[in-house]
């Protein structure tokens, strides 16, 4: 009898607890959806504040709802397949090419989230006819040229964060979390490829970023070292149209205190001769990056063993001047297209190969000095130049890289 009388009491007591809690949670839920709604009401008031355009976002959506083609689940499996830069060949054939742009289509119909604020349908089907219709229906078309033709009617597009390919819509520069800084900038060191096509705007371009800046400043050397020569210092030459116009392609030293800039106009004629010599290359189909880079480590070195010998003077420094920093120049070119994907040595090993080997330069060939400008000071023969420029661009490329 005592036992039913607690069995009873405990029953009571959890009837009541039951009651209890249940409105209690209730309100709980109630009083936090109250003061959520209180909070959003106020954001939105202050939004409404704002200066802002009121333009409802309906435009931007888009509807898949409709007969348009869309990805299959063969498409998202390709989607997902693991990117190989060893996989990318050199060709494609027109056949295939054809296909993969349609698939392309379907995928940025699909998956782009800015299709719609970039034109919709009415730009993207355009774009895709004419790509459709440059790459033709037969034979192969190189896998660059085929990017290009992307790229090219796909220019419409102005977003940072969208590429094909390897290659960027828009240069930009961006902050990861996992590195430094890494800056993505649209050239290829210097130089791109698509510069063969249009060698006099090429030209033109180069003018406006190298040549006049620098006359700019020649002429203003010129007048300061004409200013103190009437004063009584001797600095440089006169003022006349050799010194600003001929004289810095023949050695820039012409008003002394601007002399460090000589390499302006050589860097100018090296990238002239080398889109030149690139375009005559490619019209023969020899253009190969090895192939460029030996022929101008040969040339250059064929220049230092003329040089000692006493043959590269007066006028012929100018040739010999710009053989000379070819393979330089080169070098950049195949590290970014070869080698950089292979640069993956811990900076440890990399800084002590690279500083042991300009050790070893400097114990057993009595230092790495040589003039460049005046195509001068080759004790060590022809290879020693070369390997003491291979080491002071990798030097400094590494620490680009850690910075």
């Amino acid at each position: 009898m005592k036992l039913k009388k607690n069995l009873t009491k405990c029953a009571l007591v959890l009837l009541l607890a039951g009651q209890i809690t249940t409105p209690l949670n209730t309100y709980a839920g109630e009083q936090e959806q109250q003061e959520l709604y209180e909070i959003i009401q106020e954001i939105n008031q202050k939004n409404s504040n704002l200066d802002a355009p009121r333009n409802s976002m309906d435009q931007f959506r888009y509807n898949f709802k409709n007969n348009k083609p869309k990805l299959t689940q063969n498409d998202t499996s390709i989607m997902w397949k693991d990117y190989s830069r060893k996989n990318i060949k050199k060709n494609i054939s027109a056949v295939i090419a054809k296909k993969e742009t349609k698939w392309l289509f379907r995928l940025l119909r699909s998956q782009y989230g800015l299709y719609t604020y970039y034109g919709s349908d009415a730009k993207f089907i355009k774009a895709k006819k004419k790509i459709l219709k440059e790459i033709g229906t037969k034979g192969n078309i190189t896998t660059k040229k085929y990017q290009k033709i992307l790229h090219k009617n796909l220019g419409f597009i102005t977003d940072c964060h969208l590429a094909i390919g390897e290659e960027l819509f828009v240069a930009d520069a961006r902050l990861f979390s996992d590195e430094s800084v890494h800056y993505i900038k649209n050239n290829g060191y210097f130089y791109k490829e698509e510069a063969e096509e249009n060698i006099a705007g090429y030209i033109l371009k180069k003018c406006v970023t190298l040549l006049i800046p620098y006359f700019l400043w020649n002429l203003l050397y010129g007048i300061l070292a004409q200013i103190l020569r009437e004063i009584g210092f001797s600095f440089g030459e006169n003022l006349s149209f050799r010194t600003l116009f001929l004289s810095p392609f023949s050695g820039g030293h012409q008003f002394w205190i601007n002399f460090a800039a000589w390499f302006v106009p050589a860097l100018f004629l090296v990238e002239i001769v080398n889109v030149c010599m690139r375009k005559v290359l490619g019209l023969l189909r020899w253009k190969n990056e090895y192939l460029i880079f030996a022929g101008c480590l040969l040339a250059g070195m064929a220049t230092i063993w003329l040089a000692v010998g006493g043959h590269v003077w007066g006028i012929y420094k100018l040739p010999g001047r710009i053989l000379l920093m070819l393979p330089g120049f080169q070098m950049g070119r195949i590290y970014k297209e070869k080698l950089e994907v292979h640069d993956t040595l811990s900076n440890g090993a990399y800084f002590l190969v690279v500083v042991g080997v300009q050790i070893l330069i400097s114990i057993f060939c009595a230092g790495l000095a040589f003039s460049t400008v005046w195509v001068t000071g080759f004790a060590n023969g022809p290879v020693v130049p070369y390997l003491t420029v291979m080491t002071g661009i990798a030097f400094w490329l590494r620490i680009a890289k850690m910075m």
